[in-house]
Formats: C-alpha cells, structure tokens, sequence
C-alpha cells in the first residue's frame, strides 16, 4: 500500500494496486478505499469495480459519493454504481440520504438513486428466490446462478452454501453453483465458502462431477 500512496507515478500505482487486489491480505478493502479517490481514472474506475467484488461494507462511503458526485468522471461512477447492488441494499440506501442530506444536489437526487437500487436488490431477491426453490425449472435456476459469476452478492453467500450442501438438492444445480462460488474471490465470505466447500468435497456420497467442479473452484480461490 504504500507505493498506492506515496508514487508519484500513475503506473506504479497502477500496479501496486494489482498487486493488492491479486494478493489478497487484510488491507484489500482499505486499499480500494484509498484508490478511488487516486488522480488517474483507471484506477479510480478499477478500485470501484473491485470493491464490488470485495464487498466490505467500509466500501458502501466512497462508491455511494461517487455515484452521486463524480459526475466528471462517467466511467467510473459506472462501475460504482454496478459494484452497489452487490452490498445490503437498506445500508446503501442510508449512506444515499445522509450523503444527499444538505448537499448541492439539486431535485430528488438521492431518492432516484436510491429507487434505482431498490429494483437491483429486488431482482436479486428473485433471482435468490428462483435459486432456492426446486419446483423452479433446472435452467431458470442455473440462469440465476450464472449472473452470480460478474455480481456476487455477498448477502446471499450463507444461502447459497445452504444450496450447495444439501444432497438432495439436483445435481447440475449444485455443479454450476460450485462453479460459480469460485468467483467470489475478492469476497469478504472467501474464508466461509471455501471451508463450506471442503466439506461438501470431503463427503464421500458427493458425486465425482461435483467433487471435480467443487476442486476446481477452491483452486480459484485460493489463488488469491
């Protein structure tokens, strides 16, 4: 971190923070944090995008501003408010009105992006929905898991694991959902979901596919 900090040159930075996020350690959130305020829009726009895929709560501060006010800067408040809906929607919401409270912002600035955000958790919550339910058609299911591979929820991990542990769940429903817990690598849950796939691993009446998704999967995310 301290190169993010202290190089005078966009590049090094650049690259301190790649090194950051591809490394892994306890200072990723923090790190992201501090980027997306750095002068040089990629990084700015790659700090945002990662702390989605983080979803450290202490994150929720710097991309709400920048959705709200960093209107010179269209890409990365892009990525802001793409990593928003991956964080609970009721803090994202809060930060939204004390941010907007007392603000330049002129008409319902706040409120509309709030609503916005109130249709993304809404649709994630159908998405969950459909997940969890096995009367639900086996390709709507894995259609919604898919989604999970470049928008990883971080609210739902506990859920999904539920999913991916119960063996009378369906078989292709648990394989692809294997698969796609191994993008959560950047995950504040990263811990929780690999030791929830070890044991699934573990268990002698998991079936071979599965076992053989599931290690592909802890093998993703232990690269980190």
């Amino acid at each position: 971190m301290k190169y993010l900090k202290e190089s005078p040159y966009y590049s090094v930075r650049m690259q301190a923070l790649q090194r950051i996020i591809y490394s892994g350690g306890t200072e990723l959130a923090a790190s992201l944090a501090y980027a997306m305020n750095d002068p040089y829009e990629l990084i700015r726009r790659n700090a945002a995008r990662f702390a989605g895929y983080c979803g450290h709560e202490s994150l929720i501060e710097p991309l709400v501003h920048t959705t709200l006010f960093s209107n010179e800067s269209k890409r990365v408040q892009y990525a802001s408010q793409g990593s928003l809906p991956m964080f609970p929607f009721e803090k994202v919401k809060a930060e939204a009105e004390r941010q907007a409270k007392d603000s330049y912002l002129k008409g319902d600035v706040a409120g509309m992006v709030v609503k916005y955000f109130d249709s993304q958790a809404k649709r994630n919550e159908r998405s969950l929905a459909a997940i969890m339910d096995k009367s639900v058609p086996e390709e709507d299911r894995i259609s919604a898991i898919r989604s999970l591979r470049n928008y990883n929820n971080h609210t739902q991990v506990e859920m999904l694991l539920e999913v991916l542990a119960d063996s009378k769940e369906n078989e292709n429903v648990r394989v692809v959902l294997a698969e796609a817990l191994g993008w959560f690598r950047w995950s504040i849950h990263r811990e929780k979901i690999l030791k929830a796939l070890h044991n699934v691993y573990k268990n002698k009446a998991t079936p071979k596919e599965l076992r053989g998704e599931i290690h592909q999967s802890i093998l993703r995310l232990k690269v980190v």
